[in-house]
């Protein structure tokens, strides 16, 4: 009777298999528009023309966990747009929407409802533009319904010398990983490298996903998220040429694959302290003192959320900021030290609070220092926050995860 009793109680302890769905919808919006990302084009509209924008959605369900990833081919993520779409829902899933930052998207500060006052070069907010881009964004996330089980999941690790440090202190991280979820009729991969999207230059003026959006395509079925690249720009001769030399890279990489994963979610507050411009920023942008720190002060978060969303030996950790090399590789050891072979961390979840660099990087005060908008001690507070939601992620480890578990958290 012994190992009936033990066999039930393995049983019980099983999770069921998770669910996935998929679907991707067309960022068209209606024109005109600016394109976001260089303020050299100054308030130009973008040209007719141009390859289309997808937003793409990826939803995870195993017991009371929902989880959807949305990678939306757009500059950034402003908090106004999550909350507008997790308003529409009217659900309680966790939301991980990220830009994949390409420089040729519609201007995403008419998204933000905190962008109300003018700097030339950057779109001020448009209430219609934000509910317009919201309904792409859920509509995808609608049709993304799970229809389909994870059967296996194969990992794959590669290495491009596609990057580099674009100031001093960077540290290019060249491992690409691919993430292919196959179901029992579908299958998604999941890409991640860490890179600027800036291989079309500031006199590009239409329409274009840059390399992710060359890796990622339309109807392949393929989502992509940027790394910690805060730092790191990219190296090819073309968006198409580098969306290759990953595929290459992935094709010799290092595989492993595992079956019914377990999906657990966990989350840990940002909170950066009293927003301040840098020293630079208000001579680099031409402005007095005291109007650069009122601008400032207004157009920062109060505050954001660092998402850790694992599923079986992979982890994505997104951070709600254009993180610099050097944390997001503090933020990936802290995970491995947790047991987490493959972490992945994502920058622009969920919102934008400016770039996050080192305190070297910030007393430099280079470009990207002087868009980090808390201070030299921000990196600190980001990695921080996302050490926390590990650290909690594995606080349910003699839990048992079965259906309608009040913590709704899975292991892997």
């Amino acid at each position: 009777m012994l190992p009936n009793v033990v066999t039930l109680l393995c049983a019980l302890l099983v999770a069921p298999p998770v669910q996935f769905g998929f679907a991707e919808t067309r960022l068209d919006l209606q024109r005109p528009f600016p394109l976001g990302g260089y303020t050299e084009r100054r308030d130009r509209m973008a040209d007719s023309g141009g390859d289309p924008l997808w937003i793409r959605a990826l939803t995870l369900a195993q017991c009371e966990t929902k989880v959807t990833f949305v990678s939306a081919e757009l500059l950034t993520i402003p908090g106004s747009l999550v909350e507008e779409v997790r308003h529409r829902l009217g659900d309680d899933r966790t939301l991980f929407i990220a830009a994949t930052h390409t420089h040729s998207a519609p201007d995403s500060q008419m998204f933000n409802r905190r962008m109300t006052f003018k700097i030339p070069g950057i779109a001020l907010f448009d209430e219609r533009r934000l509910q317009e881009v919201a309904g792409l964004v859920v509509d995808a996330i609608r049709r993304s319904e799970p229809k389909d089980e994870v059967v296996r999941v194969e990992v794959r690790e590669g290495w491009a010398r596609a990057n580099r440090a674009r100031v001093e202190g960077g540290r290019p991280l060249r491992t690409v990983t691919s993430v292919h979820l196959l179901g029992k009729r579908t299958s998604v991969t999941l890409l991640h490298y860490a890179a600027h999207p800036t291989l079309l230059s500031e006199h590009w003026n239409v329409t274009h996903g840059d390399w992710p959006g060359a890796w990622a395509g339309h109807g392949r079925r393929r989502v992509f998220f940027n790394g910690a690249m805060g730092d790191l720009s990219p190296v090819a001769a073309s968006p198409r040429v580098m969306a290759a030399t990953l595929d290459a890279s992935l094709e010799v990489g290092v595989r492993r694959t595992f079956e019914r994963p377990r999906l657990a979610v966990e989350r840990a507050s940002v909170v950066p302290g009293r927003p301040r411009p840098h020293p630079n920023f208000a001579a680099r942008n031409s402005l007095p003192e005291p109007l650069a720190a009122t601008l400032v002060e207004r157009f920062a978060p109060p505050s954001g959320e660092v998402i850790v969303v694992r599923l079986g030996s992979v982890a994505w950790i997104g951070v709600p900021c254009e993180l610099a090399s050097l944390p997001g590789l503090r933020i990936m050891d802290a995970a491995k030290r947790q047991g987490i072979e493959n972490p992945l961390v994502v920058s622009f979840v969920n919102e934008w609070m400016g770039y996050v660099v080192t305190p070297e990087q910030y007393d430099a005060g280079e470009y990207e220092a002087t868009l980090c908008l808390y201070g030299p001690g921000t990196a600190e507070r980001v990695v921080s926050a996302a050490v926390q939601a590990l650290i909690a992620l594995f606080d349910v480890a003699d839990d048992v995860c079965t259906c309608g578990a009040p913590s709704g958290k899975g292991l892997g």
